[in-house]
């Protein structure tokens, strides 16, 4: 395709490399905390798979989760993409992560029937987790915003994501946002998948 994936993701590193504070209720204790909103990195990854499995295994997700690997999570925030987190008292609460597919086979761009050429403007919105007691705070769309804007700014098109029928919460959020479906495919093996696409 010919274009430098690689000046593009260190751009959206770059953009997303801010710190803003900001208060969340906790609904457990009922209180405000203070929170930090902040890029993350490979040093962060541990934290991740630890709010993932967490947060899997409180919402009973198996079927409509697809879990992020120690190696994905690294791709995703070195090489081909940025990711934002939200930390309480230094513990990861919340994070999103954004990935441009380049000329891979998963690029969602082909689901969607992009024209060859715009492949190269896709991103991918891989993941939104947020810990069960700052639910309510509006994270979800507050950190997919976020990276949208960071893409829109490093040139990105159109950003995709994929999310299970069964999933409605998600799936409503992410409509709000000005998502559409698109498509609906077995993903992951043989996991029924909405594929929703957003012009940015």
């Amino acid at each position: 395709m010919g274009r430098d994936f690689r000046k593009k993701s260190e751009l959206l590193l770059l953009l997303s490399a801010d710190i803003i504070d900001m208060l969340l209720r906790n609904r457990k204790t009922g209180l405000e905390d203070s929170a930090v909103k902040k890029n993350l990195s490979a040093e962060d990854i541990p934290s991740l798979l630890d709010l993932q499995a967490f947060v899997a295994g409180y919402d009973n997700l198996s079927e409509i989760f697809q879990p992020e690997t120690k190696e994905t999570f690294l791709e995703d925030l070195t090489d081909y993409g940025t990711g934002v987190g939200i930390f309480v008292n230094g513990r990861i609460i919340a994070y999103a992560i954004l990935r441009i597919p380049h000329d891979k086979a998963d690029n969602l761009g082909l689901d969607a029937q992009l024209p060859e050429e715009e492949l190269d403007f896709v991103a991918h919105l891989e993941t939104v987790t947020v810990h069960p007691d700052y639910r309510g705070n509006g994270l979800q769309a507050k950190l997919a915003m976020y990276l949208e804007e960071n893409a829109k700014a490093a040139g990105i098109h159109y950003i995709l994501c994929t999310i299970s029928p069964k999933n409605t919460h998600s799936l409503s959020s992410t409509l709000k946002l000005g998502y559409g479906i698109i498509a609906e495919k077995y993903k992951y093996g043989d996991k029924l998948r909405y594929i929703l696409m957003k012009k940015v």
